[in-house]
């Protein structure tokens, strides 16, 4: 029992230090589409073989991945959509590239809909629009600023992210 209470402690230890919106600035931030999302942690599709891979590379968890750097967020700009985010899981097409690997997105046509939660929080909808590959984006977001990011790709098994939800920086 002990062994489980500290690995949830450690899981969400990171969460609990990382909140910087108020309360009552994050429904702002949400409807004026100026803010970012800083993944803590990658939840890959339940797989079999992708869990027995991770547990060779010493990750007991199986199913949750850390993300030790902030590099790796989702930017909401009026304008825009900006993403960089690591990508564990199933192709079902040949990339054609290495570097096509990760998440990446870069968007100006985008569909944005913001709906407030029944119980405590939103959820966001994001579609793009103008990408040879196009994303569907779901945000489920708590009044305390934590996040689930699911990434949802036509030739990629879904993926999903913890987070939380901060000012963009200019």
């Amino acid at each position: 029992m002990k062994t489980l209470y500290f690995l949830a402690i450690s899981l969400l230890a990171p969460f609990m230090l990382s909140a910087q919106v108020k309360k009552e600035d994050l429904r702002a931030l949400l409807e004026s589409k100026q803010f970012v999302f800083k993944a803590n942690t990658a939840i890959p599709f339940a797989d079999a073989d992708l869990y027995q891979a991770l547990r060779r590379l010493g990750n007991p968890g199986g199913g949750t991945i850390p993300l030790n750097t902030s590099v790796y967020d989702l930017q909401i700009k009026s304008d825009s959509v900006l993403a960089y985010l690591p990508y564990f899981g199933r192709a079902f097409m040949g990339l054609a590239e290495r570097e096509d690997l990760s998440i990446k997105i870069n968007s100006k046509k985008f569909l944005y809909e913001l709906e407030k939660r029944k119980k405590r929080g939103w959820r966001i909808k994001i579609i793009t629009q103008d990408l040879n590959r196009n994303f569907t984006l779901f945000l489920e977001i708590g009044e305390s600023g934590y996040a689930t990011l699911n990434v949802r790709d036509q030739y990629r098994q879904p993926i999903s992210f913890y987070g939380y939800i901060d000012k963009l920086e200019e």
